[in-house]
């Protein structure tokens, strides 16, 4: 999650969680879930969601247009809350 949100952030211009959320993200192991509750499901985290919409996470992306789906994919899926947030 951290480097999902690390990404998007730098790359795409998107933000998921204030910042205090990414720095518990940051410190957080992989055996517990530090945020959870549905204001943080990420749909992308489901695997069926990432074959129906052919997004890779980032850590297995592997040539250009493995980036270039998925960041297509997530710039549409976070395009609603980005307006919401900005108008």
């Amino acid at each position: 999650m951290y480097a999902n949100e690390v990404y998007n952030r730098s790359k795409l211009g998107i933000q998921n969680y204030d910042n205090s959320a990414v720095e518990s993200l940051k410190s957080a192991t992989r055996l517990r879930k530090t945020i959870i509750g549905t204001p943080s499901y990420d749909l992308l985290d489901n695997r069926f969601y990432q074959t129906m919409f052919g997004y890779q996470p980032i850590h297995i992306r592997n040539e250009p247009i493995d980036f270039e789906v998925s960041n297509a994919v997530t710039k549409a899926l976070y395009l609603a809350d980005h307006y919401a947030m900005n108008g």
